[in-house]
């Protein structure tokens, strides 16, 4: 009868923590699915269908080869600007 109980006790307790890691993985991605506000002025919002990028309102992925040339500098710019930022501290 012990065993029965530690063994229900065991499976709540797995129940448990494979739910609270679904509501951890959860809000992970509820905050990456937040939209982005692009230095040229654009917003980007979370690609779902990709499931790791951000994807313009004119369709290019943010940071890929595929964004218009001056959305890319401005991206750049202020990427370098954040990073040189970050060094000083």
């Amino acid at each position: 009868m012990a065993t029965v109980v530690m063994l229900v006790l065991n499976i709540l307790f797995l129940t448990v923590v494979a739910m609270l890691d679904c509501l951890i993985s959860l809000d992970v991605v509820i905050k990456k699915m937040e939209p982005i506000k692009l230095p040229c002025g654009g917003t980007a919002y979370f690609d779902v269908s990709s499931g790791i990028s951000y994807r313009c309102e004119c369709g290019a992925v943010v940071g890929s080869i595929g964004m218009p040339r001056t959305c890319k500098e401005e991206f750049d710019q202020e990427k370098m600007l954040r990073t040189l930022a970050e060094g000083k501290k």
